[in-house]
Protein backbone atom coordinates (compact mmCIF):
# COMPACT_ATOMS: atom_id res chain seq x y z
CA UNK A 1 0.00 0.00 0.00
CA UNK A 2 1.28 3.46 -0.84
CA UNK A 3 2.32 5.99 2.20
CA UNK A 4 -0.40 8.14 0.58
CA UNK A 5 -2.77 5.51 1.55
CA UNK A 6 -1.67 4.73 4.72
CA UNK A 7 -1.84 7.95 5.77
CA UNK A 8 -5.23 8.51 4.88
CA UNK A 9 -6.48 5.06 6.25
CA UNK A 10 -4.38 5.54 10.06
CA UNK A 11 -3.36 9.75 9.81
CA UNK A 12 -3.76 12.22 12.41
CA UNK A 13 -0.58 12.65 13.47
CA UNK A 14 -0.28 16.92 13.60
CA UNK A 15 3.21 17.50 12.59
CA UNK A 16 4.24 14.27 11.11
CA UNK A 17 4.41 12.75 7.96
CA UNK A 18 4.26 8.89 7.41
CA UNK A 19 7.57 7.65 5.70
CA UNK A 20 7.53 3.97 5.76
CA UNK A 21 5.83 0.95 7.30
CA UNK A 22 6.93 -2.37 8.46
CA UNK A 23 5.07 -5.67 8.93
CA UNK A 24 6.15 -8.01 11.28
CA UNK A 25 3.62 -11.07 10.61
CA UNK A 26 3.20 -13.94 13.01
CA UNK A 27 6.44 -16.05 13.60
CA UNK A 28 8.67 -18.18 16.21
CA UNK A 29 9.73 -15.38 17.78
CA UNK A 30 6.77 -12.77 16.69
CA UNK A 31 3.18 -14.22 18.60
CA UNK A 32 1.42 -11.20 17.76
CA UNK A 33 1.52 -9.70 14.98
CA UNK A 34 2.94 -6.27 14.62
CA UNK A 35 2.94 -2.75 11.97
CA UNK A 36 5.23 -0.49 12.74
CA UNK A 37 4.76 3.17 11.52
CA UNK A 38 7.82 5.63 11.02
CA UNK A 39 7.04 9.13 10.95
CA UNK A 40 9.23 12.31 10.57
CA UNK A 41 9.12 15.43 11.40
CA UNK A 42 7.10 17.81 8.40
CA UNK A 43 9.32 20.77 7.78
CA UNK A 44 8.89 24.32 8.73
CA UNK A 45 5.96 22.56 11.12
CA UNK A 46 6.04 24.76 14.34
CA UNK A 47 6.89 23.29 17.56
CA UNK A 48 5.61 24.18 20.81
CA UNK A 49 6.90 23.91 24.66
CA UNK A 50 4.80 21.02 26.24
CA UNK A 51 4.85 23.08 29.46
CA UNK A 52 4.02 26.77 28.38
CA UNK A 53 2.43 26.27 24.65
CA UNK A 54 4.81 28.69 23.45
CA UNK A 55 6.36 28.07 19.75
CA UNK A 56 9.57 27.83 20.33
CA UNK A 57 12.78 27.16 17.00
CA UNK A 58 15.87 25.99 19.14
CA UNK A 59 15.62 22.63 18.99
CA UNK A 60 18.54 21.21 22.14
CA UNK A 61 17.91 17.58 20.87
CA UNK A 62 15.94 14.85 19.39
CA UNK A 63 15.52 11.16 20.21
CA UNK A 64 13.61 8.32 18.66
CA UNK A 65 10.23 7.37 20.45
CA UNK A 66 8.37 4.27 19.90
CA UNK A 67 4.67 4.85 21.06
CA UNK A 68 1.44 2.29 20.78
CA UNK A 69 -1.23 3.37 18.43
CA UNK A 70 -4.99 1.97 17.75
CA UNK A 71 -4.89 -1.84 16.33
CA UNK A 72 -5.24 -2.28 12.96
CA UNK A 73 -7.42 -5.46 12.73
CA UNK A 74 -5.54 -7.94 14.56
CA UNK A 75 -2.27 -6.12 14.16
CA UNK A 76 -0.62 -4.24 16.87
CA UNK A 77 0.54 -1.30 15.82
CA UNK A 78 3.23 0.99 17.11
CA UNK A 79 4.66 4.16 16.05
CA UNK A 80 8.18 5.62 15.50
CA UNK A 81 8.43 9.17 15.58
CA UNK A 82 11.45 11.62 16.19
CA UNK A 83 10.74 13.92 19.64
CA UNK A 84 12.28 16.98 19.88
CA UNK A 85 13.68 18.79 23.06
CA UNK A 86 13.04 22.33 22.87
CA UNK A 87 15.65 25.17 24.55
CA UNK A 88 12.30 26.71 25.79
CA UNK A 89 13.36 31.06 26.81
CA UNK A 90 10.47 30.76 29.58
CA UNK A 91 11.02 26.77 30.37
CA UNK A 92 14.30 26.05 29.54
CA UNK A 93 14.89 22.56 28.02
CA UNK A 94 11.48 20.74 27.67
CA UNK A 95 10.21 17.93 25.34
CA UNK A 96 8.10 19.50 22.38
CA UNK A 97 4.36 19.05 22.51
CA UNK A 98 2.41 16.39 20.67
CA UNK A 99 -0.88 16.51 20.98
CA UNK A 100 -1.72 13.27 19.37
CA UNK A 101 -0.09 11.86 22.35
CA UNK A 102 -1.59 10.76 25.60
CA UNK A 103 -0.62 12.65 28.79
CA UNK A 104 1.85 9.39 30.16
CA UNK A 105 3.35 9.70 26.50
CA UNK A 106 3.36 5.54 26.02
CA UNK A 107 0.48 5.24 23.32
CA UNK A 108 -1.63 7.97 21.26
CA UNK A 109 -4.47 9.07 22.59
CA UNK A 110 -7.16 7.58 20.47
CA UNK A 111 -5.84 4.48 22.41
CA UNK A 112 -6.15 5.56 25.89
CA UNK A 113 -9.62 6.68 24.67
CA UNK A 114 -10.46 3.45 23.20
CA UNK A 115 -9.43 1.94 26.25
CA UNK A 116 -11.40 4.02 28.66
CA UNK A 117 -14.42 3.45 26.95
CA UNK A 118 -14.19 -0.14 26.98
CA UNK A 119 -13.61 -0.46 30.56
CA UNK A 120 -16.99 1.30 31.07
CA UNK A 121 -18.57 -2.01 29.84
CA UNK A 122 -16.05 -4.78 30.45
CA UNK A 123 -13.58 -5.61 33.36
CA UNK A 124 -10.19 -4.11 33.61
CA UNK A 125 -9.10 -7.20 33.41
CA UNK A 126 -10.17 -8.45 30.27
CA UNK A 127 -9.62 -5.10 28.63
CA UNK A 128 -5.84 -5.22 29.44
CA UNK A 129 -5.85 -8.80 27.93
CA UNK A 130 -7.24 -7.52 25.04
CA UNK A 131 -5.09 -4.73 24.32
CA UNK A 132 -1.77 -6.63 25.62
CA UNK A 133 -1.71 -3.83 28.59
CA UNK A 134 -0.60 -4.12 32.06
CA UNK A 135 -3.50 -4.23 34.32
CA UNK A 136 -2.19 -0.79 36.48
CA UNK A 137 -2.08 1.21 32.90
CA UNK A 138 -5.31 0.44 31.93
CA UNK A 139 -6.43 1.17 36.14
CA UNK A 140 -5.00 4.34 35.21
CA UNK A 141 -6.85 5.46 32.01
CA UNK A 142 -9.98 4.33 32.99
CA UNK A 143 -9.53 6.20 36.97
CA UNK A 144 -8.35 9.80 34.61
CA UNK A 145 -11.33 9.31 32.32
CA UNK A 146 -13.74 9.18 35.58
CA UNK A 147 -12.68 11.77 36.83
CA UNK A 148 -12.57 13.81 33.20
CA UNK A 149 -16.04 12.19 32.74
CA UNK A 150 -17.66 13.07 36.65
CA UNK A 151 -15.09 15.75 38.61
CA UNK A 152 -14.52 15.42 41.73
CA UNK A 153 -17.26 15.38 44.56
CA UNK A 154 -18.27 18.82 45.49
CA UNK A 155 -20.73 20.59 47.64
CA UNK A 156 -22.03 22.22 44.19
CA UNK A 157 -21.75 18.64 42.47
CA UNK A 158 -24.24 17.31 45.56
CA UNK A 159 -26.84 20.20 45.54
CA UNK A 160 -29.29 18.13 42.94
CA UNK A 161 -28.91 14.96 45.03
CA UNK A 162 -32.36 13.91 46.50
CA UNK A 163 -32.03 10.28 47.21
CA UNK A 164 -29.61 8.33 48.36
CA UNK A 165 -29.00 3.92 48.04
CA UNK A 166 -26.71 2.58 50.68
CA UNK A 167 -25.43 -0.87 50.69
CA UNK A 168 -22.52 -3.21 51.75
CA UNK A 169 -20.48 -5.08 49.55
CA UNK A 170 -17.87 -7.77 50.06
CA UNK A 171 -14.50 -7.14 48.79
CA UNK A 172 -12.50 -10.23 50.08
CA UNK A 173 -13.12 -13.62 51.63
CA UNK A 174 -13.59 -13.85 55.38
CA UNK A 175 -16.67 -11.37 56.12
CA UNK A 176 -14.84 -8.19 55.02
CA UNK A 177 -16.96 -5.49 53.52
CA UNK A 178 -16.70 -2.40 52.12
CA UNK A 179 -19.84 0.75 52.19
CA UNK A 180 -20.96 2.44 48.70
CA UNK A 181 -23.36 5.54 48.26
CA UNK A 182 -25.00 5.99 45.18
CA UNK A 183 -26.92 8.88 43.76
CA UNK A 184 -30.38 7.17 42.75
CA UNK A 185 -30.76 9.32 40.26
CA UNK A 186 -27.81 9.26 38.82
CA UNK A 187 -26.68 6.06 39.69
CA UNK A 188 -23.22 8.13 40.68
CA UNK A 189 -20.54 6.66 43.26
CA UNK A 190 -20.65 9.75 45.72
CA UNK A 191 -18.63 7.76 48.03
CA UNK A 192 -17.07 4.44 49.16
CA UNK A 193 -15.49 3.39 52.61
CA UNK A 194 -13.89 0.49 53.59
CA UNK A 195 -14.06 -1.63 57.17
CA UNK A 196 -17.60 -0.15 58.20
CA UNK A 197 -21.10 -1.12 57.71
CA UNK A 198 -23.92 0.98 57.82
CA UNK A 199 -27.12 -0.23 59.22
CA UNK A 200 -29.02 3.23 60.21
CA UNK A 201 -31.45 4.38 57.48
CA UNK A 202 -31.16 8.08 58.89
CA UNK A 203 -31.36 10.34 56.18
CA UNK A 204 -27.85 11.45 55.85
CA UNK A 205 -25.06 9.28 57.19
CA UNK A 206 -22.54 10.91 59.58
CA UNK A 207 -19.43 9.51 58.39
CA UNK A 208 -19.65 11.54 55.09
CA UNK A 209 -16.57 13.77 54.95
CA UNK A 210 -17.41 17.34 56.54
CA UNK A 211 -17.21 19.31 52.89
CA UNK A 212 -19.86 15.95 51.29
CA UNK A 213 -22.93 16.95 53.11
CA UNK A 214 -26.24 17.22 51.32
CA UNK A 215 -28.08 20.06 52.47
CA UNK A 216 -31.42 18.74 50.30
CA UNK A 217 -31.57 15.23 50.65
CA UNK A 218 -34.83 13.69 50.78
CA UNK A 219 -34.35 10.13 51.89
CA UNK A 220 -31.84 7.02 52.03
CA UNK A 221 -32.00 3.71 51.55
CA UNK A 222 -30.18 0.57 52.34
Amino acid sequence: MAMEAWSKLLGGWDGFELIDVEEHPVGPTQPIPELVLRLRAIPGHPKRCSRCGAEVVAIHDVAERRVRDLAVFDWDTWIVFPRARLECPRCGPTVEAVPWLDRYQRMTTRLAEKVARLTMVLPIRHVAAWFHLHWDTVKQLDRRALHTRLGPITAESLADVRLLVIDDFAIQKGHRYATVIVDLTTKRVLWVHRGQRLRSSASEPTTLPSHSRISGLLTASL
